[in-house]
């Protein structure tokens, strides 16, 4: 699986026309490969829009890159309503198992995305990946509310990773990180691990889901 990670700055005044240029992406839904994207606002930061894609195959998003996608963008007029964009391709290395039955299920039913956005110390990538098998996935399983998510690595940098999870509240994910996350932190040694993490919480839209 292949995950399209975007994120969008977006000015005041043209946050209506974004979000309705986003509403209008539903043709996606019959690419061949495509499986769910999803997104919203960062809730600390108002003016950064995020959007999430799974695609079953590098071969089906490229295609789909190809063809179909300068069609909708150019439709939609979607360039002229932000100011930036960013745009990071990772593959999935570990599916993390929620409440969820699977993982577009997880994304139907989020309220709120959660990123970690990380960089690994070249000499730490086995520790940091192990960390993630023995300590983060049952701990995550274990949290009341995380429906699923993937944790993924970025196809053309191999110590940078994306780690994404689906929550059915935002208060069920606040308890998380007061109680659960400063545990995982201190038994992973997280900061050993890492030469940057960047953390998001996206109140996601839903207008802007598609899933299969």
């Amino acid at each position: 699986m292949i995950i399209k990670w975007i994120v969008c700055e977006v000015e005041d005044e043209k946050k209506q026309a974004f979000s309705a240029a986003q509403e209008k992406w539903l043709e996606i839904k019959g690419a061949k490969g495509f499986l769910a994207q999803v997104g919203g606002w960062d809730l600390e930061n108002q003016n950064v829009a995020c959007i999430i894609a799974f695609w079953e195959s590098r071969a089906d998003l490229y295609s789909f890159m190809s063809n179909l996608h300068d069609k909708i963008f150019h439709g939609n007029n979607q360039v002229e309503t932000y100011k930036s964009i960013q745009i990071s391709h990772f593959y999935d290395r570990i599916e993390m198992r929620g409440s969820g039955e699977s993982l577009l299920e997880a994304a139907r039913l989020s309220k709120l995305l959660r990123i970690a956005d990380c960089e690994a110390k070249p000499d730490r990538i086995a520790h940091f990946e192990k960390v993630q098998k023995e300590i983060w996935l049952p701990g995550m399983k274990d949290s009341n509310g995380m429906l699923g998510g993937v944790f993924s690595q970025d196809i053309n940098q191999n110590n940078h990773y994306l780690v994404s999870t689906f929550w059915d509240t935002q208060e069920n994910h606040s308890d998380y990180v007061k109680f659960k996350l400063p545990v995982f932190q201190k038994k992973a040694d997280i900061k050993s691990d890492l030469l940057d993490i960047t953390g998001r919480k996206v109140r996601l839209m839903d207008s802007w889901s598609i899933i299969k």
